[in-house]
């Protein structure tokens, strides 16, 4: 029998439930921890430690070499240490704290035990460095990484910084700037997969005593050779009734041609997340969980979801070839409505890592646009100020089944812009009334 905790409601009827762990779960990320490597006698201290979790965390920090400071973290229980200016609890100078962290759940389980963090006070005022660096790079990516110098709140002089770039470790096709500089940038495709190990140093322009320096890691991997694409845009929205045709039929292995048997494995899946609790797709009629086959394409027949207004099914597929792998999303959203199915197909050969398409900004090409609705009329449109009503890039009009674009030809130039994403719009309307708008990135 189910009570309520407070014994304000009669006890439920007997019933017979069977249990089922979540197919989907929401598991707890990592611990981050952010704050500054230094602090002077004149500064303030704020470590913040991040975990994602839907449920509260207790927090439990340590000092393991300072019992000053052990004793006041002790009193620390939320997810924040917060010091105000000269940070009086931190009463050793030129000293390095070690600071742990352990993060428990409401069951009492220990999620992350001992993560460390190190923070310096000074005896003395001088700027500190901070370096704007991703986790990691791709081999293809384009790596732009910058320093700035933080100047301490005690009264000092604020005279102007020399930069100087030192190469620790790793491989010797990264070549530093020997100028007075504060970023570095390295083109795609100049560094190998591996760690490059780097330091930066500022020194003031009139007391070369004062120094301040970062080291940092550069971590470069290698470009996926795998891109896993689901054909029909990034949304989708159907009739309950239709059938759902879902095709990763394009995807490719990059380091294959793309004419060429591609030898790729699939393995797809579905769920849903409604007030933020995700779970596996179930069978609108039986309530069993959906099995989706391992293939390049399937079709889910109309009637096996249920109309969702509150939130759309996310269908994932997985695409692999012996170790590597990668994965694609469609988001469907099924509509009590009689909706027409309407997809978009399109010519573009290439993407990129992460399976959108790619064009240079003055490519050509074409997407088209079908329904399962006699008569539907389509009208395209395009995010970040493309005019499509320009005649000379867009020939056919934005109303044309095949929306073929030609940006050479623009006569407000110019039509896309380097380095931009685009969002395209098809919204295709049945004789009904009703309509279906799809979204292609």
């Amino acid at each position: 029998n189910l009570y309520s905790a407070n014994g304000l409601s009669p006890p439920a009827g007997s019933q017979t439930a069977t249990l089922f762990p979540p197919t989907v779960v929401s598991a707890p990320g990592p611990v981050t921890i952010k704050g500054p490597e230094e602090v002077d006698q004149c500064s303030p201290l704020v470590i913040k430690a991040t975990i994602p979790s839907a449920r509260p965390l207790t927090y439990s920090w340590r000092c393991t070499n300072n019992e000053n400071f052990d004793t006041f973290l002790r009193t620390v229980r939320s997810d924040t240490i917060s010091l105000g200016t000269s940070t009086p609890e931190m009463d050793t100078l030129d000293f390095t704290y070690q600071i742990t962290l352990s993060v428990t759940n409401f069951l009492g389980g220990t999620l992350r035990t001992l993560r460390l963090f190190s923070v310096r006070k000074k005896g003395y005022p001088s700027p500190s460095i901070q370096v704007f660096v991703q986790e990691s790079y791709k081999v293809s990516d384009t790596i732009s990484i910058k320093g700035e110098a933080k100047f301490s709140s005690c009264s000092i002089s604020k005279a102007s910084l020399l930069f100087s770039w030192t190469k620790v470790s790793g491989a010797n096709d990264l070549v530093l700037p020997t100028t007075n500089i504060n970023q570095l940038y390295i083109a795609p495709h100049t560094l190998s997969a591996g760690t490059y190990t780097v330091t930066l140093t500022a020194t003031s322009s009139t007391d070369g005593t004062r120094t301040a320096s970062k080291t940092f890691d550069i971590v470069v991997t290698s470009a996926p050779n795998i891109v896993a694409i689901i054909d029909g845009g990034t949304t989708l929205s159907v009739s309950v009734n239709s059938d759902i045709v879902l095709s990763a039929a394009r995807s490719r292995d990059m380091m294959v041609s793309a004419n060429a048997p591609q030898g790729l494995s699939y393995a797809w899946s579905c769920a849903i997340t409604v007030g933020g609790v995700t779970s596996a797709c179930q069978d609108a009629t039986t309530g069993s969980l959906i099995a989706l086959p391992s293939a390049a394409e399937f079709t889910l027949a109309g009637g096996s979801l249920a109309a969702s207004s509150a939130a759309p099914y996310v269908f994932t597929v997985r695409v692999s070839k012996k170790i590597a792998q990668s994965s694609a999303q469609m988001e469907v959203k099924v509509s009590a409505l009689d909706i027409p199915y309407v997809l978009i197909s399109h010519d573009i050969e290439y993407y990129s890592d992460e399976g959108v398409p790619r064009v240079n900004s003055l490519d050509r090409f074409k997407l088209q646009a079908s329904s399962d609705a006699k008569r539907t009329t389509f009208s395209w449109s395009i995010d970040n100020g493309v005019d499509l009503s320009d005649s000379g890039a867009n020939p056919l009009g934005r109303r044309a089944r095949t929306l073929q674009l030609v940006p050479r030809r623009c006569t407000v130039c110019p039509l896309f812009t380097r380095g931009v994403d685009y969002t395209i719009t098809l919204t295709g309307t049945a004789p009904n009334g009703f309509f279906r708008t799809p979204v292609f990135v």
